[in-house]
């Protein structure tokens, strides 16, 4: 019997956690998870579960968190391997030199975490493993990337119940889902971009569930955990119209709960709109990203218009559903007019809540290469340089500080235009830092409970879990 132990920051469900979770389930492994920042003593915490192999789900912006915390474990109990896995340990495969790491894995994971399993099991050599880094005594073993999963349906349920010891996790009445892998787009602050040069010639990056299969694991879940509303976490819908036709009408007859979901302006039709309003659909989130026409084409390759923009919000409110809007503010060379343009079209969109990010430079990105070339960022940024909300700080230099304290209030805003007049003088004066970051944690919360229709305690008790993990927010 191997003991593996799952950890991650965050107090939410993790899809890539839940889906190995279920790949291994068929073998003699006992699986425990340790959700660090709920837990007083985290090393602790994980020692205590007795691990074989730690599998660390790492974001970039908390790896030097994490680090300590595989020290810690290593240095108490020698014999636990530690595998990082998750974005960051993709983009930046070489933290595998940092002393209290034996492994890391890139992309997905799911082949590449049974046979390591399979191969501990039966005491085989772990070396030569695709999507794996190893450290071993000859130095780092780096392998080959194995094709992507083409068939998703092939993968067992996300396995839910890994979060049971933590019952806050799954007690808001909302479900998590996700339909798909990957982004049919290639915006240049995205990760998905990255994500598709990797896998370069080994097969399709966008993929779904079909919709038949994706009703079945709503349909399981939400008996199991008292649902009441749908959370889809897919990057984006729309794109395959026959797959949307299929899921609303299968949706509408099995589950019938209302949802949230993302869509791009370019895929706004009446048909679309008509049909996630009619299967249940409550909000949308839609991607402005700029107001400004040439920072969104030139440095953020969207080539999407402000008619575009506008019109698919018009559709949106038309069909009854909310629009919830995000756009990133603090960009290389965004003047600070630019950034006010950025507000106006979200007013002028209609949105009902307007949700602005600061903008990270993540690796392997045309933002951040775009950013280095133009001398707004150092080319060898430390790893907790980013901000993992993207709601507080970025690593891009030489920002007017007025675009930083517009952005601050911008939610605010969007819900009462009549302030613009104010903030615009607000935006002259060096406000503290401690203030502006209280004005943005405050719209965060307006956002979260608004868009999640989530009661006050239950944002307090996400908050609480939130702020314990961003010490430094």
């Amino acid at each position: 019997m191997l003991n593996l132990t799952f950890a991650q920051n965050l107090p939410f469900p993790h899809f890539g956690l839940m889906s190995l979770s279920a790949v291994l389930q068929k073998h003699a492994i006992s699986q425990s998870l340790i959700i660090t920042n709920l837990e007083k003593k985290p090393a602790r915490a994980i020692l205590e579960t007795e691990a074989d192999l730690l599998a660390f789900y790492c974001y970039s912006g908390f790896f030097e968190k994490i680090l300590q915390i595989c020290k810690e474990v290593k240095a108490n109990r020698k014999n636990t391997l530690v595998i990082v896995g998750g974005p960051h340990p993709t983009f930046s495969p070489e933290i595998i030199n940092e002393e209290g790491i034996d492994m890391v894995c890139l992309g997905e994971g799911e082949g590449a975490m049974e046979e390591l399993c399979s191969k501990l099991i039966n005491g085989q050599e772990i070396s030569h493993i695709p999507n794996l880094w190893v450290k071993n005594s000859k130095g780092i073993n780096k392998n080959e990337i194995r094709p992507l999963i083409d068939d998703l349906d092939s993968l067992p349920m996300y396995n839910y119940s890994l979060y049971d010891q933590y019952p806050q996790i799954n007690s808001s009445g909302e479900l998590r889902v996700l339909g798909s892998r990957g982004c049919a787009y290639n915006c240049a602050y995205c990760h998905n971009q990255f994500m598709r040069k990797m896998y370069k010639k080994k097969g399709k990056w966008f993929r779904s569930i079909s919709p038949e299969k994706l009703v079945d694991q709503i349909e399981v879940h939400t008996k199991k955990l008292k649902i009441k509303k749908i959370d889809f976490a897919d990057d984006l819908w729309g794109t395959d119209k026959e797959w949307l036709t299929s899921f609303a009408k299968e949706y509408k007859k099995r589950i019938n709960l209302p949802y949230f979901v993302s869509i791009r302006p370019n895929l706004v039709t009446e048909h679309t709109i008509g049909l996630l309003a009619d299967s249940g659909c409550y909000c949308l989130s839609m991607g402005i990203e700029s107001g400004n026409y040439n920072i969104r084409r030139q440095i953020m390759n969207r080539d999407i218009t402000n008619d575009q923009i506008l019109k698919a919000a018009r559709i949106i409110k038309k069909h009854g559903i909310k629009l919830r809007t995000t756009s990133i503010m603090g960009l290389p060379g965004e003047t600070y007019q630019e950034a006010v343009e950025t507000v106006s079209v979200n007013i002028q969109a209609g949105s009902d809540y307007g949700m602005f990010y600061v903008a990270q430079p993540y690796p392997g990105t045309d933002l951040k290469n775009y950013a280095i070339e133009k001398g707004f960022l150092e080319k060898n940024i430390r790893s907790d340089s980013y901000d993992l909300l993207s709601l507080f700080d970025t690593p891009i230099r030489q920002i007017d500080p007025r675009v930083l304290r517009l952005h601050r209030f911008a939610t605010f805003l969007v819900l009462f235009p009549f302030l613009f007049v104010f903030v615009k003088l607000i935006v002259q004066l060096p406000v503290p830092e401690t203030i502006n970051r209280l004005v943005t944690k405050f719209a965060l919360a307006i956002i979260y409970k608004k868009t999640h229709q989530i009661s006050f305690l239950v944002l307090f008790k996400h908050a609480m879990a939130y702020s314990k993990n961003l010490g430094r927010s």
